[in-house]
């Protein structure tokens, strides 16, 4: 069973989809993957997932083997591993 690493609303999902839209480059290196989702995910995770053909679509090799991803590829990786729950008020 795959691990869950955030629990967002729709309305979150919706707003984490857009602020990853503005604030990502066109295209990220796969050893700065750790920067770009905080430490949620690290190089040796994508490179897992590309191994098993479960990573991000569409990877672009640079010179030397450098794994890279182009932004909406990789939104849209980071985005099936993020499940929708219902709000909680935790203020109750």
């Amino acid at each position: 069973m795959p691990k869950i690493k955030k629990v967002l609303s729709e309305q979150g999902l919706e707003e984490l989809k857009e602020l990853l839209d503005k604030e990502w480059p066109p295209i990220i290196a796969r050893s700065k993957i750790d920067e770009y989702t905080g430490g949620t995910y690290q190089s040796g995770t994508l490179a897992n997932e590309d191994s098993k053909g479960t990573g991000p679509k569409n990877p672009v090799y640079g010179q030397g083997g450098r794994v890279s991803y182009l932004k909406p590829y990789l939104i849209d990786w980071v985005m099936n591993k993020v499940i929708v729950k219902e709000t909680i008020d935790l203020n109750n």
